[in-house]
């Protein structure tokens, strides 16, 4: 009998050293658990800063191209108005010179005396 009760009092440390075991894995594994759904959110919310990120990159390296392209378009309307601006000024000059080369072929001009050009 006494044989019995030292067996079963071994047997209920046992028991209660396992039903401690039992719970320091429990908890290390519920702590564990809560750890991992932490990271995963925190791995969610900057994979959603990323492509926040992303977004805004890809919009501003548009608008750049848009303004880029806008640019290239006034200038390229800046260089044909120099264009006409310059067929214009070449115009004038040749209607001006026109009257002045009519008047010499008529003998209509002024001779300069002395070396005095006027």
């Amino acid at each position: 009998m006494q044989q019995l009760r030292r067996l079963n009092s071994d047997q209920k440390a046992s028991l209660e050293k396992v039903q401690a075991n039992l719970q320091r894995i429990t908890s290390f594994s519920a702590r564990q658990q809560k750890e991992k759904r932490a990271k995963e959110e925190e791995i969610e919310k900057q994979t959603r800063r990323i492509k926040c990120l992303e977004d805004e990159i890809s919009a501003a390296k548009q608008l750049s191209a848009e303004t880029q392209l806008r640019q290239l378009n006034e200038l390229q309307s800046l260089t044909q108005e120099t264009a006409e601006l310059k067929e214009t000024v070449t115009e004038l000059r040749r209607q001006q010179q026109e009257p002045a080369n009519e008047e010499r072929q008529q003998g209509n001009y002024i001779r300069p005396v002395n070396g005095v050009k006027l």
